[in-house]
């Protein structure tokens, strides 16, 4: 049983769909602040906590954005992958419009 090009093109494109998909989803859960997507309260981001300290809002900030720049990659991964499915294609496409010639 021959392994069509074009499946395994297909395959790649949705798996990258996929990736994306997390990836924004990773992005947008980042990108709110935790007490505020946690409250039911809209103003409960500019609440002031007494009883925090500064070092621990700059650990928080470098969490997040190391969370950020992991899912930045994610997507960067993701549409390397899917122009890797479109190539797989593509090529497949010439290959069989190459035989059509030869056959003609």
């Amino acid at each position: 049983m021959a392994i069509s090009g074009i499946h395994s093109g297909y395959q790649m494109i949705q798996q990258s769909n996929r990736m994306a998909g997390d990836a924004a989803v990773d992005l947008n859960k980042n990108s709110l602040p935790s007490s505020a997507s946690s409250s039911s309260d809209p103003l409960a981001f500019n609440r002031v906590d007494a009883e925090s300290k500064p070092a621990e809002g700059k650990i928080d900030k470098a969490n997040s954005s190391a969370d950020q720049t992991d899912a930045l990659i994610k997507l960067n991964q993701a549409a390397r992958y899917n122009r890797i499915g479109a190539t797989v294609i593509e090529r497949n496409n010439d290959v069989i419009g190459s035989l059509l010639d030869i056959q003609v």
